[in-house]
């Protein structure tokens, strides 16, 4: 039996009743013997007086892959056999055996549940089979304007993960070049959408109306409406994060943040309270209803059919946070105080929530208008 040896294949070996030796199609004459005890060696077989002989090269539980495979190309070239050319590892081969367990380490845990739900739809079925050699500027095209005819936005996420990705395959010199460099992105619109006070009155009165079926998912909706949280900040939101009005956000997207809360927010809270303890202990305020360990994962389902039920199809649920930001400049809240209200690294991404309505522009402009004039008729 022939295959390419990884190290994640390795580790899946087992035994079986009589000793086997499996060969791997990187180095001629090099393979692993799985002993029926369970004891796994790298071995290399030379021709001696026409004779096959298979000599030891070292425990394959403690030996390195990669040294084994240079010992066994040694003696190959000592033998007079053409050293072998380099083997190109499959794209899913060098996600599990260097990309995961060298890269991902640091990552926060959103960033790595990001790139693992990249990695599971999009680009180990697109990539997964190939040798990194084999993932040409085209291939990549191809897949990027696939994705892209539904989805630019989801398109433009997951090639910015898959340049990171082939950017370390440069780096470990398993690529001369990254093939998605230089691809274009998609042009998407910059939508800031804000919920009216029609608008949020309508919501309003259609989570009052499921309330009674979906009081967890409801809660989340009205949570991220009066905070101005991100949606995975609320569905990832744990009881030690809550204080008696703050949150302790440990892992948000711009690092530990506090949250202040109003009496709606803490009233949601205190429900949620109360229904874990007549229902589960869960470390999570929004717990899975199957399994206590888990928070609830996804709710674009209920929002979809709640906003199709208001006539709102063009809501979506990161607007909630846009909402909360627009009423909070209307009602006098200074940027920089915003700023911290919603997390952000800079103010910069604070700035794009002073362009208010045309009616509250001119409103202002009148109420400045008048107050100076105020002032003028004082000094006659």
């Amino acid at each position: 039996m022939k295959i390419n040896l990884t190290p994640a294949r390795i580790k899946g070996f087992r035994p079986k009743t009589r000793d086997q030796v499996i060969w791997d199609t990187a180095v001629p004459h090099f393979g692993i013997r799985i002993r029926s005890n369970g004891t796994m060696s790298y071995v290399y077989i030379s021709g001696v007086n026409g004779k096959a002989k298979k000599t030891t090269l070292g425990n394959a539980k403690l030996m390195p892959l990669s040294e084994a495979r240079e010992t066994a190309a040694r003696l190959n070239i000592g033998e007079g056999f053409a050293p072998p050319p380099p083997v190109s590892p499959l794209f899913k081969d060098f996600i599990a055996d260097v990309w995961w367990p060298q890269c991902t380490a640091s990552f926060k845990p959103n960033t790595k549940r990001g790139y693992r739900l990249a990695l599971k739809n999009h680009l180990l079925p697109a990539f997964g089979d190939l040798a990194m050699t084999a993932i040409t500027k085209t291939a990549v095209l191809n897949w990027f304007d696939r994705y892209s005819r539904n989805y630019p936005g989801g398109a433009n996420r997951v090639l910015v993960e898959l340049n990171a990705i082939l950017n370390q395959a440069v780096k470990a010199g398993v690529l001369t070049k990254n093939p998605a460099k230089g691809i274009i992105p998609n042009q998407t619109k910059k939508m800031i959408r804000f919920l009216s006070d029609g608008e949020r009155a309508r919501l309003l009165v259609a989570l009052d109306q499921v309330s009674n079926h979906y009081q967890a998912h409801v809660d989340i909706i009205r949570l991220l409406l009066f905070t101005g949280c991100r949606k995975s900040e609320v569905l990832h939101l744990r009881w030690d994060e809550v204080a008696e009005n703050t949150l302790t956000l440990t892992d948000s997207k711009t690092g530990p943040r506090l949250v202040w809360m109003g009496g709606e927010a803490m009233a949601i809270l205190e429900r949620q309270r109360q229904n874990r303890v007549s229902k589960m202990a869960s470390p999570y305020v929004f717990p899975h209803r199957d399994d206590a360990h888990k928070c609830i994962e996804n709710i674009y389902w209920f929002w979809h059919r709640l906003r199709r039920r208001i006539g709102l199809t063009d809501i979506r649920l990161h607007d909630l946070r846009h909402s909360f930001a627009s009423q909070a400049v209307r009602q006098g809240v200074s940027l920089p105080v915003l700023s911290k209200l919603l997390g952000h690294s800079n103010l910069t991404m604070t700035m794009r929530y002073a362009h208010l309505s045309t009616a509250d522009i001119e409103a202002s402009a009148k109420r400045i208008a008048a107050i100076i004039s105020g002032q003028l008729d004082k000094c006659k």
